[in-house]
């Protein structure tokens, strides 16, 4: 018993520990130049499709055709991490309502704004300034660093990451900037 009950504890240790480290000192990280539309169809997508049929979610994407070949200079799988972050945090706000994801993708000036929506509970107006806190958290089983690791690995790629909330659900922006601004029609 004391085994199954020690092996959980430090796999929850070790990933506070590596959130932490990641947050406090970024480790050099390769980027590479991804496309719109390859990263939200073939990459975010073959994800959130897979956690959707596990979990009974609604996805719905919207993105303008245009900019579907713009680019950004970032990490995929840091990015895909802020992702799987928000679906993770939409999952528990959800509780046992079923869960509705919007996922937007379109252009803002010189970067590309994806907006991920889902219709949870909302975040109370008196917490919402400390979601992006280190260790901050609402949740028992929660480490309070998902939320700030995100918005670190945004804004290492130059990029901003917001939030908007009311009963009727929450919103995550994050932009990025455009890598190929004057060339985004290829």
């Amino acid at each position: 018993m004391f085994k199954t009950l020690l092996i959980p504890e430090i796999d929850r240790a070790n990933k506070i520990i590596s959130d932490f480290l990641r947050m406090a000192k970024p480790a050099e990280i390769t980027t590479e130049e991804i496309k719109v539309k390859e990263f939200l169809y073939d990459n975010l997508g073959k994800f959130l499709n897979s956690k959707a049929l596990l979990h009974n979610i609604v996805i719905e994407y919207e993105t303008n055709p245009d900019m579907l070949h713009c680019s950004f200079q970032v990490n995929r799988e840091e990015l895909l991490q802020v992702f799987i972050n928000l679906l993770q945090n939409s999952l528990q706000a959800a509780g046992s309502a079923e869960l509705k994801i919007q996922l937007k993708a379109e252009r803002a000036g010189n970067v590309i704004r994806f907006t991920f929506k889902d219709n949870g509970k909302g975040i109370s107006e008196s917490i919402i300034e400390h979601i992006f806190d280190p260790f901050f958290t609402t949740k028992e089983e929660g480490t309070g660093l998902g939320l700030s690791v995100s918005q670190k690995i945004i804004e290492n790629y130059k990029g901003t990451m917001d939030v908007l909330s009311d009963s009727s659900g929450t919103s995550f922006i994050i932009d990025l900037p455009i890598s190929n601004p004057e060339n985004e029609m290829e």
